[in-house]
């Protein structure tokens, strides 16, 4: 299973929590990342794509669905965490970090009865992970975002230290190898700990 976050998107750019509400385009430069992606995939054998139906998901799947002679479908199972009170808030603001990132490593700790703001528990995330682990295979690709995948590869053996650590950059991409039960980064086009969704 390979996954991929979207490329920036406007509210990457002004710094924005952003996950259920907000629903921006990809910018000139995000859509540039996923393109620059896209020839990484052409010989791994890709026999199908799954998108969050989220418009910055679908752009980049568009992208490399085009690339890969693939077409996509989408499942509400990928979309990001839905962070509740956060969204549309600045990712500047010193009070919504703590809450966000106090709130993932509860996750990762195993408390997951713990719930952003009016929005998502982490057992309901667990749940759409389950969801999805259930309908990818080796030749999956999925598109989505950098909060539910961190959730995911910390849940399903990525080593870190704090959840900051399981972040993809803007338009990375990892892959899961079945037989060692490991993830393996794909070129980092940015730092780790880009926060933003």
């Amino acid at each position: 299973m390979y996954i991929q976050r979207h490329g920036e998107s406007k509210t990457n750019v002004d710094k924005l929590f952003t996950c259920r509400r907000l629903d921006p385009d990809l910018t000139v430069a995000g859509k540039q990342q996923v393109e620059e992606r896209a020839d990484f995939y052409l010989p791994v054998g890709l026999q199908q794509i799954i998108s969050s139906p989220s418009l910055r998901a679908v752009q980049s799947a568009e992208i490399l669905g085009e690339a890969c002679a693939l077409s996509f479908t989408t499942d509400d199972a990928l979309l990001e965490v839905d962070l509740g009170e956060l969204e549309g808030k600045s990712q500047s603001d010193t009070e919504c970090l703590r809450i966000f990132f106090d709130t993932l490593d509860e996750w990762l700790k195993g408390s997951t009865n713990t719930r952003f703001p009016s929005g998502e528990a982490g057992n309901e995330v667990e749940d759409r992970i389950e969801t999805v682990l259930a309908f990818s295979s080796s030749t999956t690709l999925l598109v989505g975002h950098a909060t539910f995948f961190a959730i995911l590869m910390g849940k399903t053996g990525m080593k870190f230290a704090k959840a900051e650590d399981l972040f993809l950059p803007r338009a990375g991409a990892a892959h899961y190898i079945k037989e060692t039960e490991m993830w393996e980064m794909i070129g980092r086009a940015e730092p780790a700990g880009s926060s933003d969704t």
